[in-house]
């Protein structure tokens, strides 16, 4: 009820889903044809499906600051709460031992050196439950063990990268490689995006 809840519940409604992930992926036009503009890398937001327990988010650097923005102001929009109240968005955690574990995650994170834009810590007014604000970090090395090892929480990464091919290589280093995603504005190129990286399945939006 944690990372899967967090993509699937946090916003309702799927139009708004969409339009954030194209105010993310796309970039201000420069009038070219969709695909034909140079930097044409810069459109990507790669990253581990909310619905694979490692969640990775790769960020163009070019667009690095309006990512983070949109990503920050959704887990702090998330209603945290009673599993079973249709207002909740973020229910709690499975156990006592399962937070202490997704604490201790979040305290990791902050010793290696990720800054952390979103929640970190314990709900006030949740009710009774193991809970745990939705959390994001951003500035985080992609070998950093918050960007490698599996949470189980409601806990996300962000990465930058430079160009396509380091997107890629960013997407596909892990041990685990259950899934991933691929944003973008032009669907082929993406797809095409997609075939490259090393995961068990892949989706485009």
């Amino acid at each position: 009820m944690t990372r899967t809840r967090m993509e699937n519940q946090s916003l309702r409604s799927a139009e708004p889903l969409q339009a954030t992930r194209a105010q993310v992926a796309r970039p201000p036009s420069t009038g070219a044809p969709d695909g034909a503009e140079s930097g044409h890398h810069r459109r990507q937001v790669i990253g581990r499906s909310m619905r694979s327990p490692r969640v990775v988010p790769s960020a163009p650097r070019s667009r690095h600051r309006e990512v983070v923005e949109v990503i920050t102001a959704l887990a702090d929009s998330l209603v945290v709460g009673d599993a079973l109240d249709p207002a909740t968005q973020i229910g709690p955690l499975a156990t006592a031992e399962h937070r202490t574990r997704v604490e201790e995650c979040i305290r990791l994170g902050r010793s290696e050196g990720a800054k952390l834009t979103a929640g970190g810590s314990r709900p006030e007014g949740a009710g009774c439950g193991w809970f745990v604000q939705p959390t994001v970090f951003d500035e985080v090395d992609n070998g950093w063990r918050i960007a490698q090892e599996e949470i189980f929480g409601p806990v996300l990464t962000v990465t930058v990268y430079d160009d396509e091919a380091e997107a890629v290589r960013l997407a596909s280093d892990s041990p685990y490689g259950l899934a991933g995603t691929v944003w973008s504005g032009d669907h082929e190129h993406a797809n095409a995006v997609a075939r490259e990286l090393r995961t068990g399945s892949y989706a485009k939006a």
